[in-house]
C-alpha cells in the first residue's frame, strides 16, 4: 500500500470513527431511556395499596393500574360530573353500600374516597364483586363497573351484547364501549411495558392460573398416594374433588349490591 493510500485510510477512519461512537453512545441512551419513558407513561402510582387489595381480592394489579390511568389520570381528586369520587371513580351509593359488607365503619363517600386507600379497598372490592357475578370476563366486567351491573345483565339475558371483547361495538352506550376499550388498551400496555411481571409481591393473576396449578399439583399427588389404598378405603379422586368443594369457603355473591352505574 502507497503512501496515498495509507493516507486516505486514515482520513476515511478520522471522519467515519466518531460517527461510530455517537451513534453507539445514542444507542445506548435510547436503550436504556426508553423503559424509563414507558414506565412514566405507564406509572405505577399507589402500588402499595394496589398490591394490598389486589392480592386480598385475586385480580390483576395491572388491571387496577389500567383502571385508574382510564379514571382519574392518578389524580385521587378526582371528580366527574356525575359524581363519581377518586382514583377508581366510585359512585358514593355504590361505596356505601361496598363499605358497608366490608365492615368500614364511620364511612363518609364524600370524603372518604378522595382518600387513595378508602378509594383503593372499596372499588377493587367492587370488582371483585362483579367478577364474582359474571366470571373471569374482563370485558363485561369493566362494562359492569362503567354502565352498572343490571344494565349489563338485561344486554347479555337479551343478546344485545355477547360479552365478548371482539364485539365491543355492539355495547348500546358509547360512553362505555369507549370505556372498555380504553381500559383494554392501556392494560395490554401495561403488561408489554412490565412484561407482565407485577413487581412488589408474588401475585395471583386475573384467572388464578398459580391457584390451578397448584390445585392441579396438589390432586395428582392425592389421587397417587391413594391409588393403592382406594380398594379399602373407598377414596377416589371424585370423593376428594368433593370433599375439598365442601370445606372450601363460600365467597360472598354480591348480586343485590348497589350499581356503580353510569359514571361519565
Amino acid at each position: 500500500m502507497g503512501r496515498f493510500g495509507r493516507v486516505h485510510h486514515r482520513l476515511i477512519f478520522s471522519l467515519f470513527f466518531p460517527s461510530l461512537v455517537f451513534l453507539a453512545a445514542l444507542g445506548l441512551v435510547i436503550w436504556f431511556s426508553v423503559p424509563w419513558f414507558f414506565h412514566q407513561m405507564f406509572p405505577l402510582r399507589y402500588a402499595k395499596e394496589v398490591d394490598r387489595y389486589t392480592a386480598e381480592y385475586g385480580i390483576d394489579p395491572f388491571l387496577v393500574m389500567a383502571m385508574i390511568k382510564v379514571e382519574s389520570s392518578f389524580n385521587p381528586h378526582a371528580r366527574s360530573p356525575k359524581g363519581a369520587l377518586g382514583l377508581l371513580q366510585v359512585m358514593p351509593a355504590t361505596a356505601a353500600e361496598v363499605a358497608e359488607r366490608t365492615g368500614l365503619a364511620d364511612f363518609e363517600p364524600e370524603s372518604d374516597l378522595l382518600e387513595p386507600e378508602t378509594n383503593l379497598r372499596l372499588g377493587i372490592r367492587y370488582l371483585h364483586d362483579l367478577r364474582q357475578e359474571f366470571g373471569d370476563r374482563p370485558a363485561v366486567v369493566l362494562a359492569a363497573y362503567n354502565a352498572g351491573r343490571g344494565t349489563v345483565r338485561r344486554w347479555l339475558a337479551e343478546g344485545v351484547w355477547s360479552g365478548e371483547a371482539e364485539e365491543l361495538d355492539r355495547i348500546p352506550y358509547a360512553e362505555t364501549r369507549r370505556y372498555v376499550s380504553r381500559v383494554l388498551s392501556t392494560l395490554s400496555w401495561y403488561t408489554r411495558v412490565y412484561r407482565g411481571r407485577w413487581p412488589y409481591a408474588t401475585r395471583r393473576s386475573w384467572r388464578g392460573t398459580l391457584d390451578t396449578i397448584v390445585a392441579a399439583i396438589a390432586l395428582r399427588q392425592t389421587i397417587a398416594s391413594n391409588a393403592e389404598v382406594s380398594d379399602q378405603e373407598g377414596v377416589g379422586a371424585s370423593q376428594w374433588i368433593g370433599q375439598k368443594g365442601r370445606n372450601a369457603p363460600n365467597t360472598p355473591n354480591a348480586v343485590n349490591a348497589v350499581e356503580q352505574g353510569p359514571k361519565g
